[in-house]
């Protein structure tokens, strides 16, 4: 049975969502899920090495096989937005140096994948993760709603991936099975006259 293990990250500096999502065949279910939290008044070094630290626990806590982890778009330029960057870059060593395959994804995209609509609100993506995961309640907050987004859509897409490769090998096996049947009966042919 196909079983996979996916940790979805919404990455942030102040807040990182992070989701575990388990996938055994047809059966979907939530592993687990939260926020990283760092503090303002904390120097942004320290801040940085306390996200790498704690997604490297969640790693070898939970062991996932893949990575989907949301991409950031900046309208503009701030120092805001160049920190949040730094956060995400410690997000992708400390999955890379974990040896994890990293899938981003754009936020419309996910939330495209998960709701039916690229510009879906904060609400409507976690009554979506609820409803796709059964969950009794809203996941919160919603920057781990946002996360199981995140890998709710990249089982989506992996899938669907999985199945278009599948589909081109049996082509292909059909195409090479044509070309030795044509070079059979050529032969054949050739023999004959």
């Amino acid at each position: 049975m196909n079983d996979e293990k996916i940790i979805g990250i919404d990455p942030g500096l102040d807040t990182i969502g992070w989701g575990i999502l388990r996938k055994c065949g047809q059966n979907l279910s939530l592993e687990d899920c939260g926020i990283v939290k760092t503090s303002s008044r904390l120097p942004l070094e320290a801040r940085l090495e306390k996200i790498y630290r704690q997604i490297l626990n969640l790693i070898s806590t939970h062991q996932p096989s893949e990575c989907a982890i949301e991409e950031i778009y900046l309208t503009k330029k701030t120092p805001t937005h160049s920190n949040t960057l730094q956060a995400r870059g410690v997000i992708l060593l400390a999955c890379k140096t974990s040896g994890l395959p990293i899938y981003p994804y754009n936020p419309g995209t996910i939330k495209k994948t998960v709701t039916g609509s690229g510009k879906a609100a904060k609400y409507h993506v976690q009554k979506f993760v609820q409803l796709r995961l059964n969950l009794k309640k809203l996941p919160v907050p919603d920057d781990a709603a946002d996360a199981l987004a995140a890998a709710l859509c990249h089982l989506q897409i992996s899938t669907i991936n999985r199945k278009i490769e599948e589909y081109k090998k049996k082509l292909m096996l059909r195409r090479e099975e044509k070309k030795k049947e044509f070079a059979r009966v050529l032969k054949k042919a050739i023999k004959s006259k």
